[in-house]
């Protein structure tokens, strides 16, 4: 920890791969984006990894993740799970950093471990077919990292007390804390005012690449039933690349299909959107709801534990299961009470502020990085008694 012209500065050591298999996935993006964390709050310092060799490694072991899942392809016990890594040294070292984030390599022990982490959703992972033995093992990983990390990020609370679970004594040290997402800036007070001004079109939207997994079916099948209601009043934008198969689409004047879409083009459509439809099977998070609800549009989301999260229980957007039915009267009751749309979507809006903003996130990662120093040193002082 230094001092910047007398704010108390922490800086973040980041694992992130200078090539990756994957890139535009989450974990790509993710690490894409940390550092700018120093333009939404001073005294927080992004390092990202320089060092070529723990690339490769990552590199190799998520192409033999992919083997295995994909085609059953055995995976060698010497490729460990990620978390399970070793860091270079030197580059630790030239990082000049404070504490290391998002990892909980086994070969650094001078300075406090963030270990960012995802869920264990052993009921998603059985329904996939995943054998226990794997699960157990991933189990196992976790834990490794929970004892050995000063604290363990997460997400979301439904997924940090999934890790909560594993260890209960380990507790104190499990936090939940948004995506950190530099681009998640809410729109205007006017421009959602001038959105709901005049509903009597109203724009329904659904983005996502696999199509099947996050309900397009469900969302075809409420827009054709609530056209024949309301007839000439909705549109429906559909942006895939249909990446988990194709999708059956109506023949409707009012329904365009996009293949893809850039950051920009994804912007603009939110900003013009009522509705953002996604009510996916299964979501491990789901960045798109937060988007929607920034700029001013009402989320629709599957009811499970991360996204009731999101939304408030229901009360910052609308919660719903992924079938053809409870889509559809989730849609018609909407529709059937616009003068609390725009309420609804206000809440939304007022909860990205409140907490998912890249300012409030910023801010809690700083602490966070401070709270870990802190742990750290206390656990030395024990040790040394």
């Amino acid at each position: 920890m230094v001092q910047t012209k007398g704010i108390a500065t922490v800086r973040f050591y980041v694992f992130s791969p200078r090539f990756h298999l994957r890139p535009k996935n989450t974990d790509w993006l993710y690490n894409k984006y940390l550092p700018r964390v120093s333009e939404f709050t001073d005294g927080l310092e992004i390092y990202l990894q320089q060092a070529i060799l723990p690339s490769l490694i990552t590199n190799i072991r998520l192409a033999a993740a992919i083997a295995h899942n994909r085609l059953g392809t055995p995976l060698p016990a010497l490729l460990q799970p990620e978390h399970e890594s070793r860091f270079s040294l030197r580059d630790v070292r030239r990082s000049r950093a404070d504490v290391i984030f998002g990892h909980s390599p086994t070969n650094i022990h001078h300075l406090p471990l963030i270990c960012h982490t995802g869920p264990i959703w052993e009921q998603a992972m059985r329904d996939r077919g995943t054998p226990e033995a794997e699960i157990a093992a991933e189990k196992a990983v976790k834990l490794r990292t929970v004892l050995r990390s000063e604290l363990v990020t997460l997400n979301s609370e439904a997924g940090a007390d999934s890790i909560r679970a594993l260890d209960p004594p380990s507790t104190g040290k499990i936090r939940s804390i948004p995506f950190f997402l530099p681009h998640l800036r809410p729109a205007s007070a006017d421009a959602v005012e001038d959105k709901w001004r005049n509903t009597q079109k109203i724009h329904l939207l659904f983005v996502g690449r696999e199509a099947r997994r996050k309900g397009l079916p469900a969302v075809l099948a409420a827009f054709q039933a609530a056209d024949t209601l309301y007839p000439g009043r909705l549109e429906l934008r559909v942006v895939s690349t249909f990446a988990d198969g194709p999708v059956p689409l109506p023949e409707m004047p009012n329904l365009t299909v996009t293949g893809e879409a850039g950051r920009a083009e994804v912007d603009e459509l939110m900003r013009q959107a009522h509705i953002l439809m996604m009510p996916s099977r299964f979501e491990t998070y789901g960045w798109v709801y937060l988007e929607a609800m920034a700029a001013g549009a009402i989320a629709m989301a599957c009811d499970a534990p991360t996204q009731q999260e999101i939304l408030a229980g229901g009360t910052a957007g609308i919660l719903t299961q992924p079938t053809d039915e409870a889509v559809t009267a989730a849609l018609l009751k909407l529709l059937s009470a616009p003068q609390e749309m725009e309420a609804l979507a206000r809440r939304g809006w007022q909860r990205i502020r409140e907490v998912y903003s890249p300012e409030r996130v910023a801010e809690r990662m700083k602490q966070l990085g401070f709270e870990a120093q802190e742990r750290f040193r206390s656990r030395g002082s024990i040790a040394r008694t």
